[in-house]
Parts: C-alpha cells; sequence; structure tokens
C-alpha cells in the first residue's frame, strides 16, 4: 500500500490532540476540599468505573477518526506485489484505454443492437465516472495522437462519435500497445491501468508475427511490479447470417469475392453502381466462397470510370460494398503461336487490337520455356493441347490470363469429317448464348452470323463449358475456367480444308470480343484504407460517401487531381477466426495481464473505491464518539440516609 498525498501523512501528529486536551483540562481544576465532599465522594464511588470507561472510549474514537481523516487525504492506493505498506509517493493511477478501431468493430454485439464499438465506448464512459484522481488517456488503432481526457464531463460529448467513429482500417494490437508502453515511459507515469478493448479478430494480433513485441511487452509488465496492470476486455459479437465481398487484386486483373455463413443455395441480386448507371446482376451462390471474375463485373461500367459493388443488406452493413476503378490499359498484349503459317496469319489479322498491333509472334517449341508470360495478357494457340499443362503455361492462366486453343491439324485420330455424318453434309452450329457472354447479341440486337457458318471438319474439346453447340449437341466452342484464368477452345480451324472460319464473319467478332474482356483492369488506382499509401490521399474528394470522409478511415471512391481512384477496406477484416484465451495468455506471459470477462468492468475500478471506506468509518467514529460524550442517564432513586 502507498499514498498518492503522502505529505498528509503528518497529520497522524494530530492524533495526540484529544490526549493533550485531555491532559490541559485536568491542569485546569484544582483539588479543594470542603466539609460536605466526603459525602459526595461516597456517592460517585458507584459510577466512577462507567464514567471512565466511557471517557477512555471517547478519548480512543476521537484519536480513530483523527486517523481516518488522515488516510482519507492521503489518498492510499494498493498495487499487487508491493510491499503492505509503503511511504513514497505514488501519482494518481492513469487509465489508458485501447480501442480497437477495425472495420470488424462494425459487427453487432452478442445480446445488444450497438456495434462492439459503441459498446467499447460505453464501457470507457462507465470506467472515467469511477476514475476518481488521475488522467484517461485514450488510445486507437489508427496510430492518431492519443486523446486525453481530463474533464468526465468530456466523454459525455456527443462529439465523441467524431474523433472515434467507425472506419475501415485494419488494426495491430501489439504494435499500439508497444506506442502505448512507449508513451508512458516518456510521460514517466509510473501508475497505469491498461485496458483493451478489442474482438480479438485474430487478423488484428497476428501472434506469431508479434511474438517478439508481445514478449517485450510481458517484460516491461514484470519490471514495473504491477504499478503498471494490462487487463484484456474481449468483446463476443452475436453469430448471424452474413455476407460480405471484398476486392482481391491481382498481378493480372483483380477478382471479386463474396463469402457468406449461410448453408445451401441462395439467389441474391448484386447492386452494380458506376457514375452514371445502377445496374443489377442475379447471383446463384451455392458455396461459402464466390469468385466473380473482373471480366464480368467490368462488362457493366462499359465508358465509366469507376464502379460500385453492393450486396443486399443484411446487419453487418461494413462489409456490404466494394469499390473498383475501370482505368484500362491502353491495349491488351496479346501472343500467337501457331503451327501452320496460314493459320497465323489468319489469327494475327483477326487478332489486331484498335490501335493496329498484332500479337508477338512466340515459336511453339520456345513457349513453354519463356519467362516472361507476365507480360501478356491473351495467348492465342492453335496446336496441341498438352502444352497447356506445363508449368509456366499453367501460371499465365492461373494468375489470370487468357487462352484461345484451336486445334492441331496432327491429331488425325481425333479429328471427325464431314463423310462420318449421316443427315447433312456439313456440321452446323444450332444453338449459342445469344444473351449473355462473348456470344451475345450486339446492342443493336443482331446476332453472330452462324447460320453461315460451314464446317468440314471439327475435333471436339474434351473440357469445359459448352458455349456454342453442333446440331448434333457436341460443343463448338467451351469456356474453361482454371484459377484467375480461362481457356476458350474453338473445335474447328480458320483454314478452307476444315470450316469457312477464315471469312471472318464469326472468327473476328468472337476475338475482339475476347480481346475487350481481356482488357487489363488497373489495379494501380486501388488502395487499402489505413495503408501508408491512404496517407497521401487527405485532399482527395469522397464521390461515393460524405464530403467530410477520408480514404484514409473510409472505403470509397476518391478524386484526386482528375483522376479516380478506389478505397476498399483491407480483405482481412472479413475474416472472422478469433484467438482463444489460452492463445493470448501464452503470447503475453505475465502474472500482471488478466484476460477480463467481467461485463460491468468492476475489477478494474476497485482502487478508485478506497477512500469511500475511510469515510464511511470516520464518519461512524465520529457517531460513535457523540453517543459516549451523551451524559449518563439519572436514575430517580429515593434517598437513604445514615446516622
Amino acid at each position: 500500500m502507498s499514498f498518492l498525498q503522502p505529505i498528509a501523512l503528518f497529520g497522524f501528529i494530530l492524533v495526540i490532540a484529544p490526549i493533550l486536551i485531555h491532559l490541559l483540562n485536568r491542569l485546569r481544576h484544582r483539588r479543594q476540599e470542603w466539609a460536605a465532599m466526603r459525602f459526595l465522594l461516597r456517592a460517585s464511588e458507584k459510577s466512577s468505573r462507567s464514567t471512565k470507561l466511557r471517557h477512555w472510549l471517547t478519548l480512543l474514537l476521537r484519536m480513530l477518526a483523527l486517523i481516518c481523516l488522515t488516510l482519507l487525504i492521503a489518498q492510499p492506493v494498493f498495487h499487487q506485489g508491493e510491499s503492505w505498506l509503503s511511504f513514497t509517493g505514488q501519482k494518481p493511477v492513469t487509465l489508458v484505454c485501447v480501442l480497437d478501431r477495425s472495420a470488424s468493430m462494425e459487427r453487432i454485439a452478442k445480446g445488444t443492437t450497438s456495434s462492439l464499438r459503441k459498446l467499447s465506448l460505453n464501457n470507457i464512459l462507465s470506467l472515467s465516472k469511477k476514475q476518481d484522481s488521475g488522467r484517461i488517456v485514450i488510445f486507437e488503432t489508427t496510430d492518431s495522437p492519443p486523446l486525453i481526457i481530463n474533464q468526465k464531463l468530456a466523454l459525455d460529448s456527443p462529439s465523441i462519435e467524431s474523433f472515434l467513429g467507425p472506419t475501415d482500417t485494419s488494426a495491430n494490437l501489439p504494435g499500439t500497445l508497444k506506442n502505448v508502453f512507449g508513451w508512458l515511459e516518456r510521460e514517466s507515469i509510473s501508475n497505469a491501468r491498461i485496458c483493451i478493448f478489442s474482438d480479438l479478430q485474430s487478423s488484428s494480433w497476428k501472434l506469431s508475427q508479434n511474438a517478439i513485441t508481445l514478449q517485450e511487452l510481458a517484460r516491461d509488465l514484470e519490471q514495473r511490479k504491477g504499478k503498471w496492470k494490462l487487463q484484456l476486455c474481449p468483446l463476443e459479437t452475436t453469430s448471424l447470417i452474413n455476407r460480405s465481398i471484398y476486392l482481391q487484386p491481382q498481378k493480372r486483373t483483380p477478382n471479386f469475392l463474396i463469402e457468406r455463413s449461410q448453408i445451401g443455395e441462395e439467389i441474391i441480386s448484386l447492386e452494380i453502381q458506376s457514375e452514371a448507371t445502377k445496374s443489377y446482376l442475379d447471383l446463384n451462390l451455392t458455396s461459402a466462397r464466390t469468385i466473380l471474375n473482373s471480366s464480368l463485373i467490368s462488362a457493366f461500367g462499359k465508358d465509366q470510370n469507376w464502379l460500385s459493388l453492393s450486396l443486399p443488406d443484411d446487419l453487418f452493413l461494413f462489409d456490404n460494398k466494394a469499390y473498383l476503378t475501370l482505368s484500362r490499359s491502353n491495349s491488351t498484349v496479346s501472343a500467337l503461336s501457331a503451327e501452320n503459317e496460314r493459320i497465323e496469319r489468319i489469327l494475327s489479322a483477326a487478332t489486331q487490337n484498335k490501335e493496329g498491333k498484332k500479337p508477338m509472334i512466340k515459336q511453339l517449341k520456345n513457349a513453354s520455356t519463356d519467362s516472361d508470360w507476365n507480360h501478356f495478357d491473351l495467348w492465342l494457340l492453335q496446336g496441341n493441347s498438352s502444352i497447356l499443362s506445363k508449368p509456366s503455361i499453367h501460371a499465365f492462366i492461373d494468375e489470370g490470363g487468357t487462352v484461345l486453343h484451336f486445334p492441331s491439324t496432327r491429331d488425325g485420330d481425333a479429328i471427325e469429317s464431314e463423310r462420318n455424318l449421316i443427315d447433312s453434309d456439313l456440321f452446323s452450329v444450332t444453338q449459342w448464348n445469344e444473351n449473355q457472354g462473348i456470344l451475345a447479341n450486339s446492342s443493336s440486337g443482331h446476332s453472330l452470323p452462324f447460320s453461315f457458318l460451314k464446317i468440314k471438319k471439327r475435333q471436339t474439346p474434351l473440357e469445359g463449358e459448352a458455349l456454342a453447340f453442333y446440331q448434333d449437341g457436341k460443343p463448338f466452342l467451351t469456356k474453361k475456367e482454371i484459377g484467375k484464368g480461362i481457356i476458350y477452345s474453338f473445335s474447328t480451324l480458320p483454314l478452307e480444308t476444315w470450316s469457312n472460319l477464315e471469312d471472318g464473319f464469326v472468327l473476328v467478332p468472337i476475338i475482339q470480343r475476347i480481346l475487350s474482356t481481356t482488357e487489363t483492369l488497373s489495379t494501380i488506382n486501388f488502395y487499402a484504407c489505413g495503408s501508408e499509401d491512404a496517407k497521401r490521399f487527405q485532399n482527395a474528394v469522397s464521390i461515393t460517401g460524405d464530403k467530410s470522409e477520408t480514404p484514409f478511415f473510409h472505403a470509397g471512391i476518391y478524386l484526386k487531381n482528375g483522376k479516380y481512384f478506389a478505397f476498399n477496406r483491407p480483405a482481412l477484416e472479413t475474416d472472422p477466426e478469433r484467438i482463444s484465451k489460452k492463445e493470448m495468455e501464452s503470447s503475453i506471459l505475465s502474472e500482471h495481464f488478466e484476460w477480463q470477462s467481467d461485463p460491468n468492468l468492476t475489477a478494474l475500478s476497485q482502487n478508485s473505491e478506497n477512500w469511500k471506506l475511510f469515510l464511511l468509518l470516520g464518519i461512524l467514529l465520529l457517531l460513535a464518539e457523540t453517543y459516549f460524550s451523551l451524559p449518563a442517564a439519572h436514575k430517580h432513586k429515593q434517598a437513604v440516609h445514615e446516622f
């Protein structure tokens, strides 16, 4: 036990004041005997013992009351691990509240209708009302300067929400705690209670990556011998059905990932908004995770600068939106490899982009060993499909590359010719999807002229989803997704001996549409909220949110220097994994670290109740002293005379 005002302990000197007054009162009265004194002495002998006892009790109670008054002014404080009595001066206990302001703290708290962040603020307010001395300091995970509260009324102000409102950032709580300990050291604060309010999301702690930092914090706690106490207040969220969407920036093209907790099939309507239009895309979700390729989304934002994707509302609104800029590369970078020189010339002409650039020619024998595939978006391959399984080619496709494959002229056994048909002299395409995809009708309603297509030979693709069918049900064109990439496979060749594809009325539109879908969406203008890059955009103007919002704290589309930039919450904020009490206690090995599961947080304010004990005890002692100071009741008895 130590004292906040040790100088007040000199008040113990006043304890002898009642004794001195008692002795002085005795000196004021001289004993003077007179004739009738012997009768008075004889009458008082019977009550002298009880009177002396009352006097001594009154004297003792007055002394104890002065002791309580002295302790009340000295403000004793009890610390774990400290000697029972210490006369060294102690500063008031500083209450440091560490608030997790990451996006996941906007989940609904268990048993309430408030977010975890708002529940934390209410708990901090409750603690501040119990803090009778010392400062209240609030640290939060966005690396903003600490908020120092010297008046309790400051936390009651509605403006506190503007300082500690919701964000779309992530958190690094071990790093924040390191900043807290450094601040306490610089401010020479000897007594501190550090209360952490967090949802214990695993990505906010990263125990394995921050193991050294947590060990250093534990050593600091041990060196302070209980004068610094770390207390974790875990917050639990309600287990409700939730959907989330976030952007996965990739090396080639970004993808959108939809996650949901609901089991079973579900059909939802995805809202896709641009600066000029608002559209809806119906999605059939059958698994816990669904990947949306950016080519599917970008079709809704033709000639637009940005897109905003919104899932249907649920109770967790913070993870229902994602944003994307639609700045495209100048042109798709294509490569071409063909066994046949004529096919090479035909495909090269059909793949010419808007700027007149033709694909780069790659020799088939060197294609599988080349290391520059990351520079290309589309590869037109005419030859044996076995090359697609080579590691470098597979990596190209898996990272988002597109392959347009035409059969080999050397696979004779797999080729079907028109003489194998019974009901027709030629193969013809009779079915295809006219509503969406690369074979869809044009904006004016015109369909691809498949009726003019005459096919003499074909090699049916064995894998992938059929996009168009022959009259016998076999696929003319297939699509197979591998990782983030796509393989389109034709069943015939643009050679006169195979088909009239070389005429171009079907081949060119299909290739040009594939080119448009492989245009690389720019990820240069994509950033995560709370990142170092986001700090450079504090003067950017919000397009999709309130004008007061900043890209460091809030996701959305922002405009700066005439350019659009997309800011999204970090993808890890959607991760529901939490750390356990056992994991946390094994990471911070200190007896001065406490997992505080008390919802009322009574243990956090025990020291502030000490003065009340001495105040109550002092009042009781004064009441008892008053009682014993009253004159004894006289008993009227009949006088007895002795002769």
